[in-house]
């Protein structure tokens, strides 16, 4: 592909991305009454079956609010989905954040943790906005350009 087709192509995908997308919503997660930006609420015992498998894992759930948009004082709260892998030593350090996934897809970790982290961290993943949580988007017009650029269509 030239350069100048992959910067058209890229430019149709920032404007569907800009134009095209809806906001979904869904319903698993709810911003309770009263609750403030930053909380971590219902943090409990769960068993935490990552995507696409049939393994579980002993963590803890919850959900974190936060403002839709940052910059806007009034903005309305959203609810993402945290997941908390303890780890299993007597003395752990630092947690480590899992920062996986990408554009449309999840951040939430998709395995059971390696026991070499759990030794001696706790892991976490929130969700990402616009993936997982109260809000996500909807994007048709995306994924019919990029399966028509791969020439699934």
């Amino acid at each position: 592909m030239k350069t100048s087709q992959l910067l058209i192509a890229l430019a149709v995908l920032a404007a569907l991305l800009l134009s095209g997308c809806g906001a979904k919503e869904t319903a698993p997660l709810t911003v309770p009454e009263g609750a403030q930006a930053g909380e971590l609420i219902d943090l409990k015992d769960c068993e935490y079956p990552p995507p696409g498998s049939k393994a579980k894992s002993a963590a803890e759930c919850g959900t974190l609010v936060v403002p839709e948009n940052w910059d806007k004082a009034d903005s309305r709260l959203i609810a993402l989905p945290v997941v908390r892998f303890p780890a299993s030593g007597a003395n752990p350090a630092e947690p480590i954040f899992w920062l996986g996934g990408g554009p449309g897809e999840s951040n939430l970790f998709g395995g059971t943790p390696p026991d070499w982290i759990l030794k001696n961290h706790d892991l976490v993943s929130v969700g990402f906005r616009g993936v997982e949580g109260t809000v996500t988007l909807d994007c048709p017009e995306v994924n019919r350009l990029i399966n028509a650029h791969q020439g699934k269509d």
